[in-house]
């Protein structure tokens, strides 16, 4: 049985803005959709390998089980955003591995602190400069997962606060827009996977 969500209208014009981001990075990007019983949680994955997630809250959901828990092409959903009427969720499994894997859901430890505004602008500064996509950046995050950030919107209130965070070797960038993640198998070499 195909499952069925709905969005408002602006929630839905959220996610199919993320989803559109994602498919010019990558034609052929997957999505991760999980869903609770008023949210539904979208992750997805950056050529650079960069782990990206937002949730979006749901107005009403029809599964046969819950929650949801689908691995489906990006470009399928961005179609069933289109038509107004519920969006059907039904994934065959494939696509990136970096999708098989989520970050965990337990307690995370606080790691630093800071604002919007004055990340961005380490951001552009590090971009002017040349400092390499994979060097190690605000709160170890590589710049390549901060620019990721920066491009899918997360970092567009500049006196909002972010804060980064750890849990067993992942790294986690927090922000009220959605997150970026760092798994551990890859921390240490500064590249990174993202989620909102």
């Amino acid at each position: 049985m195909i499952s069925k969500v709905w969005f408002a209208e602006d929630d839905r014009a959220r996610l199919q803005r993320y989803v559109e981001w994602l498919l010019r990075l990558d034609e052929r990007a997957s999505i991760r959709v999980v869903t609770r019983e008023t949210a539904a949680g979208v992750y997805g994955v950056t050529p650079s390998g960069v782990l990206t997630f937002i949730a979006v809250p749901l107005t009403r959901i029809e599964a046969a089980e819950q929650p949801v828990d689908e691995i489906l092409p990006a470009r399928l959903l961005v179609g069933a955003l289109k038509v107004d009427a519920g969006v059907g969720i039904s994934g065959d499994g494939t696509g990136s591995p970096a999708l098989s894997a989520l970050p965990p859901s337990d307690t995370w430890l606080p790691a630093e602190r800071g604002l919007v505004g004055d990340l961005v602008a380490l951001i552009d500064r590090s971009v002017a400069q040349g400092v390499a996509a994979e060097a190690p950046t605000w709160g170890g995050f590589s710049l390549d997962a901060l620019r990721v950030a920066k491009g899918l919107g997360l970092l567009s209130h500049p006196g909002a606060q972010v804060v980064a965070a750890t849990n067993a070797g992942w790294k986690r960038l927090m922000t009220p827009a959605g997150q970026v993640f760092m798994p551990p198998a890859r921390t240490g070499r500064g590249v990174l996977r993202l989620v909102n």
